[in-house]
């Protein structure tokens, strides 16, 4: 896992870690909760089509009967059931499975009976370069379209925090655009020039902000010395927050699949962790999902 062993080296221990696995109906969600469970980072809970989920234990050859297993017949009706066990206090985190985005995230977000925060709720994505010196913390590239510039204020709040959940200090935080100077005709590159200066107010904490920043002089120090930046934050962040999900959604995955990068991810400011993934994600990026949630849940206050 890269540069993702320094974590697990110091997961929490002695606790249980109740994860709801919704519709794990497939074998990466399935083989990644198992192996999380053997290596003591979470016991899960399995909810779904229980028979669908005894197909695909059976198919990997695996023992499920040690679980709990909890019914449901639909998408919606898996969802449901596992918000209300998290409200309840039987799940400390829950993960979403073979089932699509939407149905998980309406009941998460709902209301009346979800798991929403006064805070809003943003995706943090960990991302493990093999090219870059360290992880990196990518947002909001799952949940938030268009970010107004209050918005962009807790999707950069919420990475702050989880970072320092991490073990981070002071995050560097790159604040990205397509200038490395504010334009009005760029309008994120004002919403970064905006975003800076809440620091200088006291309404974003906990971070080191640099912005606007292009990609390339954020992540390389030669292309920043060379552009003459004088941040540190520039060639050395922790944290890539992206003016909207289609830029930040196209970047992981260009990571991803022409980098070879790895990803976890995690929703932000929900009253207990939610990993949130593509459905075509690997067993191993549930794994390292389940253990950033268990930093989350032990080490963060998530619903400041």
């Amino acid at each position: 896992m890269g540069k993702m062993k320094a974590l697990f080296a110091r997961a929490p221990e002695g606790i249980q870690f109740n994860m709801g696995i919704v519709c794990p109906e497939d074998a990466e969600t399935l083989k990644g909760a198992l192996v999380a469970a053997e290596r003591k980072v979470i016991t899960p809970v399995f909810i779904g089509r229980i028979d669908k989920i005894n197909e695909v234990a059976a198919k990997l050859g695996s023992d499920i009967s040690a679980y709990q297993c909890v019914g449901a017949n639909s998408e919606e009706e898996a969802a449901t059931k596992a918000v209300e066990m998290a409200k309840e206090g039987l799940l400390n985190a829950l993960m979403k499975g073979n089932l699509h985005t939407e149905t998980f995230m309406a009941k998460i977000v709902s209301r009346d009976g979800g798991l929403r925060t006064d805070r809003r709720m943003t995706h943090g994505m960990l991302v493990d370069v093999p090219s870059y010196h360290k992880l990196l913390i990518c947002s909001d590239v799952a949940f938030n379209i268009k970010p107004s510039l209050k918005e962009k204020k807790d999707i950069v709040q919420n990475a702050i925090n989880f970072a320092m959940t991490l073990g981070i200090k002071l995050p560097k935080v790159a604040l990205l655009s397509s200038v490395d100077v504010p334009s009005e005709k760029v309008p994120s590159s004002l919403d970064c020039a905006d975003l800076c200066k809440m620091v200088e107010r006291g309404e974003i904490t906990g971070g080191l902000l640099a912005g606007p920043l292009q990609f390339d002089a954020a992540i390389s120090t030669e292309v920043a010395r060379a552009k003459k930046l004088s941040t540190s934050v520039a060639g050395d962040p922790d944290i890539l927050i992206f003016p909207d999900l289609d830029s930040g959604n196209i970047a992981v995955k260009v990571l991803e699949h022409c980098a070879n990068a790895t990803c976890y991810g995690v929703a932000l400011g929900a009253k207990v962790p939610v990993i949130v993934l593509s459905r075509a994600a690997t067993a191993e990026s549930r794994v390292g999902s389940c253990l950033l949630s268990k930093f989350i849940a032990n080490y963060g206050d998530i619903t400041d």
